[in-house]
C-alpha cells in the first residue's frame, strides 16, 4: 500500500514561503509555478518537477493558514517530507492504493460479486458499479460509499482508466483486464484529523468496519479499528503534546538512555532547544 494523496493543514502561524522554500529545496530540478487558488485560500504555489508535471501545491492566504496537497507517484515522498518539517498538522484527506495484478483475464468480475457480499453484509452501505456501455474501453469501476464519509471506495480498472486518459503508452495493453486498483479515499473526521498525521497508509483502512472488510477480504491485509482516544477531554496543547509523544516517542526513549535519566533529557532538550535559536538568531 501506498499514499496516492495527501492534505496536509499545517499549525496556524505557519510561515507559507518557509513552507514553499523547504519543499523547493527538496525538489532541485523542478520549479514554481502561481496556479489558480482554490478551497478558499488567496494564492497557490505549484512546484513542478523536473519534467514539468505537478510535484506538490502549496495552498496560502486568508484565514483558512497554510495547506500543502500532493497526488500521484511523488505524494509518498511529499509525506514524508511535510511529515519531517511539521510532525504535529491536520491530515485532511489521504488517498492509499494498492494495485491487484494477475495473469488471468477476467479480474474485476471476480472481485464485484465479493464486494457486492461485502455492502450486502453491511447494511446501509452505499455502493454502485459504473460499467460504461458507450465506451466500454475505459474499464469499469466499483464504488463504496459518500464522498461525504470518512472513508470512500474506489475499485477499478487501471490500465483501461489510463489509456482512455491518454496516459499510458499502448503497450500497457497486456493488463487489460489483468489489473485492477484498489483505492480508499479517506477524509478524517473532527479530531481524527491530527491524529491522522501520524498514520500510515494501512491504518487508514481502520477508520471504518466497511474499510476493514474490503481490506480483509479483497487485499487479504487483516487491519484493526483504529483506536478512538475521545479528544474532547483534552486541550488544543495537550492534543499537540499526545501526537508529538506518538511521532516523536522512541527517538527520546533513545535520547534518554543515551543521557542516563529523564531528567538529563529535559536539560538536553532545553540545550538543543536554546542552541537551534542562537543559530536562527545569526541568520
Amino acid at each position: 500500500m501506498r499514499f496516492d494523496a495527501y492534505k496536509a493543514s499545517l499549525p496556524g502561524g505557519t510561515d507559507a514561503h518557509q513552507v514553499i522554500n523547504y519543499l523547493a529545496l527538496q525538489n532541485p530540478d523542478g520549479e514554481l509555478i502561481e496556479a489558480r487558488p482554490r478551497f478558499g485560500y488567496e494564492a497557490c504555489t505549484s512546484l513542478r518537477d523536473g519534467a514539468g508535471d505537478r510535484w506538490a501545491d502549496v495552498l496560502h492566504g486568508g484565514s483558512n493558514g497554510v495547506l500543502v496537497e500532493a497526488s500521484g507517484e511523488h505524494t509518498p515522498q511529499v509525506v514524508d517530507l511535510v511529515r519531517e518539517a511539521w510532525p504535529v498538522h491536520a491530515c485532511t484527506r489521504a488517498d492509499v492504493c494498492r494495485d491487484i495484478i494477475v495473469d488471468d483475464a477476467g479480474l474485476f468480475d471476480r472481485i464485484a460479486p465479493r464486494l457486492d457480499k461485502l455492502v450486502s453484509a453491511h447494511g446501509r452501505v452505499k455502493a454502485n458499479g459504473i460499467i460504461p456501455r458507450v465506451r466500454p474501453e475505459e474499464g469499469a469501476t466499483y464504488v463504496i460509499g459518500s464522498r461525504a464519509s470518512e472513508t470512500y471506495f474506489r475499485v477499478y480498472q487501471k490500465p483501461e482508466q489510463l489509456l482512455s486518459q491518454g496516459l499510458a503508452h499502448k503497450s500497457i495493453r497486456v493488463f487489460l483486464d489483468r489489473w485492477v486498483r484498489v483505492e480508499l479515499e479517506a477524509k478524517p473526521q473532527k479530531d481524527n484529523r491530527l491524529r491522522a498525521c501520524t498514520f500510515e497508509p494501512r491504518e487508514f483502512f481502520g477508520l471504518s468496519r466497511i474499510a476493514r472488510s474490503v481490506c480483509s477480504e479483497i487485499l487479504d491485509t487483516d487491519i484493526e479499528k483504529t483506536s478512538v482516544i475521545d479528544y474532547k477531554s483534552f486541550t488544543t496543547k495537550q492534543r499537540q503534546r499526545r501526537v508529538m509523544s506518538t511521532q516523536w516517542g522512541n527517538v527520546l526513549r533513545e535520547w534518554k538512555e543515551e543521557l542516563g535519566s529523564w531528567a538529563e533529557l529535559g536539560l538536553g532538550i532545553r540545550e538543543m532547544l536554546d542552541e537551534l535559536a542562537a543559530e536562527k538568531a545569526k541568520r
